[in-house]
């Protein structure tokens, strides 16, 4: 329990601190909670790692659970099988930019796998459309 508490507290002073709070940080991808939500467990420090929920900075893909229609919900589950076959969960991937979500529990930021931005990845493949955070976000159900 003490080591749990460690690392939280860690991982929040980097974050919280801006100690090198943009990164690159190493991390490994956990699981793709949707196109643009993936759970990583990321190496704050030499031999210690917190797991944390990243927000692809900059765009939007569709919903998978709580779709405003089923079109949404459909492109949203080929964007989360698009991003699970280019993370190859378990593989080492890099975070930059790291920045405070407006929803706690998570951060905003650029994920790198093999080289390749995901975000982009996304938007190339047209699973994704550019969004900053402000303002509504993409209609999918045109």
């Amino acid at each position: 329990m003490k080591k749990i508490i460690l690392l939280i507290s860690i991982f929040l002073f980097l974050f919280l601190n801006n100690v090198q709070a943009y990164g690159p940080y190493n991390a490994v991808a956990l699981k793709v909670i949707d196109g643009d939500t993936i759970r990583l467990e990321v190496e704050v420090w030499p031999t210690i790692a917190a797991h944390v929920d990243l927000r692809l900075l900059g765009i939007d893909t569709p919903e998978i659970y709580r779709p405003n229609c089923t079109k949404e919900k459909e492109l949203g589950l080929k964007a989360q099988a698009f991003v699970v076959e280019l993370l190859k969960l378990d593989a080492l991937v890099i975070i930059n930019k790291i920045k405070e979500d407006k929803f706690s529990g998570r951060v905003d930021g650029i994920l790198i796998a093999e080289g390749r931005n995901v975000g982009d990845a996304l938007l190339k493949a047209g699973l994704a459309k550019e969004w900053n955070g402000v303002g509504p976000k993409p209609n999918w159900c045109l």
